[in-house]
């Protein structure tokens, strides 16, 4: 924690997993202030005090933001777990702190309302509709044409997200993603999103917001599998994509941003590059999954944590990038629904100039399932970074192929995976 630093309200921490390296460079940078509705244990070391509450809504996140203003000046509000930037949102509004704006940060979190917002700003789009039952959603598909995509309409990492080729098809995916809304915020479930399919490879592009001007800071480019569903199993960041650079791409990103009134803050925004463009599926408005802005660490020097905490306290100082390198990241999947009894990491054996790392993610015990029983059920990741792009995304999956998972599946004996 750093003493006499400016004061942040953080909502919410995230998974240790996913999400300590943004605490640990946010409070080299602030004090941090942690306002939470579960037990505090890892985040311990880098906070300057806790408030706990029993749920993460309004009226006790405003209350317990007050109560720390009551003691000490608070420069600024934030947060970087999906479920909370809306309530965020709001609390900063009302305690006049800089933020996106509640209707700003509404755009990006309701996947219908962001596709009507940027299609009225002339912005290319995919022709979609929220769909209240199988049967609507068939009427639509009919009308556009197969193939479809089918998504729930609130909720991230491509959860619940899947291609439908038939009448029969969409039927079945609906059900899967109206399931999987309920997983989510109680405004964004039942129902979902059924548009036309985009060809072309997918990336995201992290970026801030400042007095409404958008400034993209790195480019991902994305990995996905097990269809039909759009599981995300990997990423890799070149700090010397011409992507940060292309007009184009500029272009389509600060008018999406306008639109959707998206004043002061971090943005996740991923995109389909088609024959015709760069077409935007969603923004999300905070930083992106996945460790993506870890990677962008490691390839840029780029301090993502700490770059969310000058936004959300008004400032807006230069993004220096001290490393030009790529970094990738490969995510472990098993191949059947399992039980976890233990996840072995593989030997690292990488060419020079290349460095990488093996985590687990999945501890003994721990239950792992596929599309459409569950999502985002990874056993292990691994991360290389080298000066090639391609060849760290090759190496992070070589290795991340390379972790061996010994599971119960429904017969007693355990099974490789």
């Amino acid at each position: 924690m750093t003493t006499g630093a400016p004061l942040v309200l953080l909502v919410s921490s995230g998974q240790q997993l996913y999400r300590e390296y943004l605490l640990s460079q946010l409070s080299g940078a602030f004090a941090v202030w942690l306002i939470t509705d579960e037990s505090v244990d890892w985040q311990a070391p880098y906070l300057t005090g806790t408030t706990r509450v029993a749920a993460l809504d309004h009226a006790q996140v405003l209350a317990a933001a007050r109560d720390v203003q009551a003691q000490r000046p608070v420069a600024g509000l934030l947060s970087w777990d999906e479920r909370y930037i809306i309530v965020t949102a709001d609390v900063a509004d009302t305690l006049g702190l800089p933020g996106a704006s509640p209707a700003g940060v509404r755009a990006c979190r309701d996947k219908a309302a962001s596709r009507d917002i940027l299609r009225a700003a002339g912005l290319p789009q995919p022709d979609s509709r929220y769909c209240l039952t199988p049967d609507e959603a068939v009427t639509f598909a009919g009308r556009v044409g197969y193939p479809v995509v089918v998504k729930p309409r609130g909720m991230g990492a491509s959860i619940g997200v899947a291609r439908a080729d038939s009448d029969a098809d969409l039927r079945l995916r609906f059900q899967e993603a109206a399931a999987s809304s309920l997983q989510g915020a109680a405004a964004f479930q039942h129902g979902a999103l059924v548009e036309t399919f985009l060809t072309g490879p997918e990336i995201s592009v992290d970026g801030r917001v400042v007095a409404g001007q958008f400034e993209a800071l790195w480019v991902a480019r994305k990995s996905v599998g097990l269809p039909p569903h759009f599981e995300e199993t990997g990423h890799v960041v070149d700090a010397a994509d011409p992507l940060l650079t292309d007009p184009g791409l500029q272009d389509v990103l600060q008018r999406a941003h306008t639109a959707a009134g998206f004043q002061d803050g971090m943005t996740h925004t991923e995109l389909k590059l088609t024959p015709a463009g760069p077409v935007i599926v969603e923004i999300n408005g905070r930083l992106g999954g996945d460790l993506i802005p870890h990677l962008a660490t490691l390839a840029t020097g780029l301090r993502p944590g700490q770059l969310a905490g000058e936004v959300a306290t008004g400032r807006a100082d230069e993004a220096t990038r001290t490393v030009c390198q790529s970094a990738a990241i490969a995510f472990r999947y098993p191949d059947a629904d399992l039980t976890v009894d233990r996840v072995t990491l593989p030997e690292l054996a990488l060419p020079e100039d290349y460095a990488g790392q093996c985590v687990a993610l999945a501890a003994p015990g721990a239950a792992l399932g596929l599309p459409p029983s569950a999502f985002v059920g990874r056993a292990a990741y691994a991360v290389v970074t080298g000066p090639d792009a391609q060849t760290c995304r090759a190496l992070s999956e070589t290795l991340a192929q390379a972790v061996t998972v010994q599971a119960r599946l429904s017969a007693p004996e355990l099974a490789p995976v």
